[in-house]
């Protein structure tokens, strides 16, 4: 799989947070970076096209920006299939085919996109000693705080799957707060951002 023309090897499936036949179709995997020589988390989804909505890699860059903790490392980001020209492929025509029909539909344009993240082992239900969860939770709680407080954005899709941790080599348990695709800017806050979230 390529993201901005590097590439990398995917090693693992990591057990998806929704199994919905409908909706982003987000996939993370466990994968090796050829240039870097070293294991990422990388997700593949369909992102929402929007003025409102920021593609994930910039909300990162502005979490970082501010300072927020437990926050991954972005490797590379990028929308699929817009090296030159955009590839219809990896766009979706939805709103095309309903103008055909001459249906009158609010639908949302998706983009496909891809984010190769710092790799963390570990979602905050698959955890060995109950002091594992706690402590990834609280990570996470701070993350929230910070970026809700400091950097003004909101996260709006706190669950299991977007909690993870990782153990360093004396036992320490390190939380992060993942997937920020979908969060608020609470500086330009609009209607349809919010509407996203409904």
């Amino acid at each position: 799989i390529y993201i901005k023309k590097r590439e990398f090897i995917i090693a693992q499936f990591q057990p998806p947070g929704s199994t919905s036949p409908i909706g982003r179709c987000t996939r993370c995997y466990k994968a090796y970076c050829l240039e870097t020589n070293r294991v990422v988390l990388l997700k593949d989804t369909w992102r929402v096209v929007s003025a409102s909505l920021q593609p994930e890699h910039e909300i990162y860059t502005k979490l970082h920006a501010n300072n927020v903790p437990h926050i991954l490392e972005v490797i590379t980001a990028g929308d699929v299939g817009t090296e030159g020209d955009k590839d219809p492929n990896h766009t979706t025509q939805t709103k095309a085919w309903l103008s055909v029909t001459h249906q009158k539909l609010n639908i949302r344009d998706l983009q496909h996109y891809r984010i190769a993240l710092e790799y963390v082992p570990f979602r905050v239900d698959q955890f060995q000693h109950v002091r594992q969860p706690i402590m990834a939770i609280r990570d996470a709680a701070r993350a929230h705080g910070i970026a809700a407080t400091v950097a003004k954005v909101l996260h709006r899709d706190i669950s299991v799957g977007n909690i993870m941790f990782k153990i360093d080599g004396n036992g320490k348990v390190f939380g992060y707060l993942i997937d920020w695709d979908l969060s608020l800017d609470l500086g330009q806050a609009t209607l349809e951002a919010q509407l996203e979230r409904i």
